[in-house]
């Protein structure tokens, strides 16, 4: 017995390092489009190496958002600045609560914010995590909490850019790897926002009458995330950032969505609060443009500071 045990162990070793060099050929020699069960992009879309990397630069801050493109793309700390308030945004292409929770037991404690504002995008509530998962394993460091967070999204192309990265890491191949400030439209501003601008091509959106739908695993590590908030005693506001109103109208259970949110904490659904406009202040159907940006962020720091949530000037 102790002899096959043996054996079996030899033979799984062996198995687990000809899989991480067959990985690691396939991912250095394969264009990632032909590449359908892995995918590591570093530096992709977003700017979340940028965004990481910069972050033992911020300390103390006032304000730190969480959520998905909607966070990242909403908030210029330009805007904030003017006010006197500090932000940092650790917001990531269709985040989802599993991405969250991690950045949040990652950086909450260092970064120290007075308040956090949780954008909470339905959509990331029903996404399978894995574009996220992929994100945050090719452009963060690596630790036990992504492997769990692998763990967690439970998918072939997860896991095999997961031993991709491990062995990228392990020999240091992108010790020297910068991104770029501008990526085609996009340019990043230190403290995490991208911004971008341009307009909708077509104003003649048609959305089919829907219904937000919402993961119960999702929602289960959402209410996890709040739970740790309030024993910590952070201070959290939930939110919804302005999409177009032809793609809001859409959506048959709109006020569902906002009752559920308002029983987890403080709750803002901007859709209701600000009328932008669909053809001008956005450059999708649920993107803000540069201009749409400056209109919301006006108009969010007002409504902090009539809530009394941070200090401004």
């Amino acid at each position: 017995m102790k002899v096959f045990l043996k054996k079996l162990f030899g033979f799984l070793m062996f198995s687990f390092v000809m899989y991480l060099a067959f990985i690691f050929l396939w991912g250095t020699f394969f264009d990632n489009r032909i590449n359908k069960n892995m995918n590591f992009k570093i530096g992709s879309n977003g700017h979340l190496f940028s965004r990481l990397n910069e972050i033992k630069k911020y300390k103390n801050v006032d304000i730190v958002f969480v959520g998905s493109s909607h966070a990242y793309r909403s908030f210029d700390p330009r805007f904030f600045k003017e006010h006197g308030i500090t932000t940092f945004n650790l917001g990531s292409s269709s985040q989802t609560p599993v991405q969250t929770k991690l950045l949040l037991n990652r950086y909450l404690n260092y970064l120290n914010p007075k308040l956090i504002v949780y954008e909470v995008y339905p959509p990331t509530f029903s996404s399978d995590g894995v574009e996220s998962s992929l994100d945050l394993i090719s452009n963060s460091d690596m630790n036990w909490d992504i492997i769990k967070m692998a763990i967690q999204t439970n998918h072939i192309k997860v896991y095999n850019t997961l031993a991709y990265s491990l062995v990228a890491k392990l020999f240091g191949l992108n010790n020297d790897f910068n991104e770029n400030q501008k990526k085609g439209k996009d340019i990043y501003f230190s403290g995490g926002y991208v911004e971008r601008d341009d307009t909708i091509k077509s104003t003649n959106y048609r959305f089919e009458n829907t219904n937000w739908e919402l993961n119960p695993t999702s929602l289960h590590i959402f209410e996890e995330t709040i739970s740790m908030l309030k024993f910590n005693s952070r201070n959290y506001i939930l939110i919804q950032t302005p999409i177009t109103k032809s793609l809001f109208d859409s959506h048959l259970n709109n006020k569902e969505i906002d009752n559920y949110f308002k029983r987890k904490g403080l709750y803002i659904n901007f859709n209701r609060e600000i009328l932008l406009n669909d053809s001008t202040n956005f450059y999708d159907d649920h993107h803000m443009n540069k201009t749409g940006v400056a209109i919301f962020n006006k108009f969010f720091i007002n409504k902090l500071h009539q809530l009394k949530l941070i200090n401004t000037e």
